[in-house]
């Protein structure tokens, strides 16, 4: 576990992310400076599988079989690079294979009118889910109602999210040219 990571403190500190980014940068150089890579975590005494949360189930209208796709991010103009509108359009196409899936997207920011407006012009009312900033004491139960977990992003640094879905015993959907690709870098997370 983290706990057990050592990390050589005299050196950089940096992500896995940004030490894959610095290493076309590095190479050549007679004494690259040295890096330590700290990998992603998350608290697996909160994050555990656990039961769909019947409190959820009733605040969303979800039925104990409603399949869910669930995504959780600041909904910022500056990160649209995030790609949540790519879920909302998607919904009338997955809807048509599963009519009963909803789509719950958890974040507040200044883009969430643009993608409420993309929700109702794509006649979704009802089956996306804007509910603004999740409580921090609920996140973990959010992963646990949650069928799949997707970020589309192209900009993730860190992918702690889907770190922490994954230890929800939640399946996720994301990219491989970001942060996304490190936490879902282990066949034993690929689907």
């Amino acid at each position: 576990g983290i706990r057990d990571y050592k990390v050589d403190w005299s050196s950089d500190v940096c992500s896995s992310d940004l030490a894959s980014q610095l290493q076309p940068l590095l190479r050549g150089r007679r004494s690259p400076p040295p890096c330590s890579v700290l990998p992603n975590a998350y608290d697996p005494g909160r994050f555990h599988p656990g039961p769909r949360p019947p409190v959820l189930l009733q605040r969303y209208g979800l039925g104990p079989q409603t399949p869910l796709l669930f995504s959780l991010t600041r909904l910022s103009v500056a990160d649209r690079p995030k790609r949540i509108e790519r879920l909302i359009e998607a919904m009338p196409e997955l809807r048509r294979l599963h009519p009963d899936l909803r789509l719950l997207i958890g974040g507040d920011g200044d883009d969430r009118p643009r993608l409420q407006e993309l929700v109702t012009r794509l006649g979704l009312a009802g089956a996306v889910l804007l509910p603004g900033r999740l409580a921090d004491d609920e996140l973990a139960d959010h992963f646990r109602l949650a069928t799949v977990f997707a970020l589309p992003s192209s900009k993730e640094g860190f992918g702690i999210v889907f770190l922490e879905a994954l230890g929800c015993g939640c399946p996720v959907l994301g990219g491989n040219r970001d942060g996304t690709a490190d936490p879902l870098d282990r066949k034993s997370t690929r689907l």
